[in-house]
């Protein structure tokens, strides 16, 4: 074979080796240059043929080459490599995202969350065969080996429901193109086939208890159940997806804040808090209990004495 023959058919098994990695790490997401990567290993491969046409014609006809290996034993060799390539990543997936925007990526809180799973975190695909439902499929196996990447301790599997009823009954499962994780016992599912949603069933998986967020009412302030504009029905709808328990807090009932709090949130209070109600505020503030203020400007209140006091700095 010519030493130029010899260099062709290097660099386009090389090439050939690359087009095939990125093939599996980009999993659906195939830019240009990945097709640039297969151009260029299947030319120079036959261009390498094209050559020497006559070695290659010669060594398929001879039962062993000058150096004793065998035409098929060659073949079985390039395919091995391949396989090997193939299983590697498989096993260590490893995506890429060229996208300026991070479109094919996961968020950082999204990764640090997958990253602290100390137990395996089993994902249950319920999807169809028809056209929709394989595309969906399709969708959602992209985000999960997303997932994957970050953590051996995600596994992912998919099921017809049609076909493996009794696994959709299992898991309380009604239609299609639903997924259902599984944590240490505790099990949710996800509402849309989203970064979003699929972290914060993980979320809610992972804790032993979720987190419970006071919104104080008493004094006029911003109503978690109004879906009015000024309100805050969306941002109790934003907290409730993920994760955390939303509860109203009235010092009228009880002037101390409950201990379960992880915080307590004064949104907007058109009316000056009483002294008792700041006194109740201070002590949980002193056991290491966290406070929200937001406050609209020009509103009267007595929270600017009690920063100055013990609380955190006061901005007017």
């Amino acid at each position: 074979m010519s030493r130029l023959g010899s260099v062709l058919l290097f660099i386009g098994l090389l090439f050939l080796v690359a087009w095939f990695v990125a093939m599996r790490a980009m999993s659906g997401t195939l830019l240009p240059f990945v097709w640039v990567l297969l151009a260029i290993g299947l030319g120079c491969f036959f261009g390498a043929i094209a050559k020497d046409i006559r070695f290659f014609v010669d060594l398929a006809g001879q039962r062993t080459t000058k150096h004793g290996v065998n035409l098929g034993v060659l073949v079985i060799i390039v395919l091995a490599i391949l396989v090997m390539v193939n299983f590697i990543s498989y096993k260590h997936i490893k995506k890429f995202d060229y996208t300026k925007e991070g479109l094919h990526s996961l968020s950082d809180q999204t990764k640090s969350i997958v990253k602290s799973l100390d137990s395996d975190l089993e994902v249950r695909g319920f999807f169809g065969e028809n056209q929709q439902e394989a595309s969906e499929r399709n969708r959602f196996k992209d985000l999960s080996d997303l997932y994957i990447s970050q953590s051996s301790k995600v596994h992912v599997q998919f099921i017809n429901p049609v076909k493996s009823p009794e696994k959709a009954k299992e898991f309380d499962i009604n239609s299609s193109g639903v997924v259902s994780i599984e944590y240490k016992g505790r099990k949710a599912k996800l509402d849309e086939l989203t970064e979003q949603s699929f972290t914060n069933a993980i979320i809610k998986v992972s804790r032993d208890k979720n987190k419970v967020i006071y919104f104080v009412t008493g004094h006029g302030e911003r109503d978690i159940s109004s879906g009015e504009p000024t309100e805050l029905q969306n941002f109790k709808k934003a907290l409730t997806d993920s994760s955390y328990d939303v509860k109203t807090l009235s010092f009228t009932e009880k002037q101390q804040v409950p201990d379960d709090a992880s915080v307590v949130v004064i949104a907007g209070p058109k009316t000056a808090y009483f002294e008792p109600e700041i006194k109740a505020l201070n002590d949980y503030l002193y056991k290491g209990g966290k406070l929200l203020l937001a406050l609209d400007p020009g509103t009267k209140n007595k929270f600017g004495a009690a920063c100055s006091r013990r609380w955190h700095r006061f901005q007017k």
